[in-house]
């Protein structure tokens, strides 16, 4: 890997032209999943309030339960990770008390 300055900071410039490939953790798929789940929950008990007509139904229970399954599955991959319980920063202490 050959390097150099470019604007006061070292950039690293792989042989061949390869750029190296940005990994994203695994657990991170389930807080992104997580999330969408409670989106969908919220976007669908907005729909039934502009109705006028609110009746809690399944769906948005699913989509509620579905997030917190997600969460809780990162939350436990990352604390499985570390070693201990996932409050280290406030990334996790957010997604913790959500």
């Amino acid at each position: 890997m050959l390097s150099r300055h470019v604007g006061g900071a070292v950039c690293g410039i792989a042989k061949f032209g390869r750029q190296p490939k940005m990994t994203v953790p695994v657990e991170r798929y389930f807080l992104i999943a997580s999330t969408f789940c409670f989106l969908v929950a919220v976007v669908h008990t907005v729909i039934e309030l502009r109705t006028g007509v609110f009746r809690p139904k399944r769906f948005s229970f699913l989509a509620i339960g579905l997030g917190f399954i997600f969460q809780t599955a990162f939350l436990w991959i990352r604390g499985q990770e570390l070693g201990r319980c996932p409050i280290t920063n406030l990334f996790e202490v957010f997604v913790f008390l959500a």
